[in-house]
């Protein structure tokens, strides 16, 4: 939310054309493949919490890839006779960061049960010990676009984004950056087809048991359907 009103404070305080903006609306279906992903080396004791201890433990994920809806809105011409758009995207929170399979150096342990570093560690295994690590995560972006003049029924694109994203389980929003390239092909003047890729990089999150992640990599294709109005 705070992104967002960022955004619109941010579109208002400098020197626009309004006459000339136009707003415009796109659904999404998103095609997600997170690289894998690895924890910090940890040891300590979160039975405090409701977990367990860990001994110089480190866990290394095989994520699944997943499908996932999600839109965006945005903003044309939002300076005089300029390529730039701004817009603000959600890809709602089914997108799952699940894992196939782990890698578990160290030990961990919750009471009398022990489980031991291995290759193939799987979410039952840790599910004995009280622990899930599947999870659920939330993006909020704010996308600075720029359309090249190609043709008046085809423009493609490049990208930036900065936003925040929100994962199960974990302390707090974790900062996100991303680049995109694609284009749209428009039917008429308001109604287009898209598609573009999508890299994403989100900082690290420390779970509530104890555990901090390193950097995620995303890497997102999406479908697009939109409206300029």
């Amino acid at each position: 939310m705070k992104i967002l009103i960022i955004f619109i404070a941010g579109i208002f305080s400098t020197n626009l054309v309004f006459a000339e903006i136009r707003p415009y609306f796109e659904g999404q279906m998103n095609y997600i493949d997170p690289d894998d992903v690895s924890t910090d080396t940890y040891s300590g004791d979160s039975s405090g919490l409701g977990g367990p201890s860990y001994t110089n433990t480190r866990i290394d994920f095989k994520h699944k890839s997943d499908t996932s809806p999600g839109f965006e809105f945005g903003l044309y011409n939002l300076f005089d006779n300029s390529n730039l758009r701004l817009g603000f995207s959600y890809t709602k929170s089914s997108i799952n960061i699940d894992y196939e399979t782990s890698s578990l150096s160290g030990t961990i342990a919750q009471g009398m049960l022990l489980l031991p570093e291995g290759v193939g560690t799987t979410p039952a295994d840790y599910a004995s010990v009280g622990l899930n690590f599947d999870k659920n995560v939330k993006l909020y972006m704010v996308n600075a676009y720029y359309d090249f003049d190609f043709k008046n029924n085809f423009k493609p694109f490049i990208g930036v984004g900065l936003g925040s994203s929100d994962f199960d389980n974990t302390e707090e929003k974790e900062f996100t950056y991303s680049g995109m390239l694609g284009a749209r092909y428009y039917f008429n003047e308001q109604v287009y087809v898209g598609g573009k890729f999508t890299y994403s990089n989100i900082q690290g999150p420390k779970d509530k048991l104890g555990l901090t992640y390193q950097d995620i990599d995303l890497y997102t294709s999406t479908l697009s359907v939109g409206l300029e109005f």
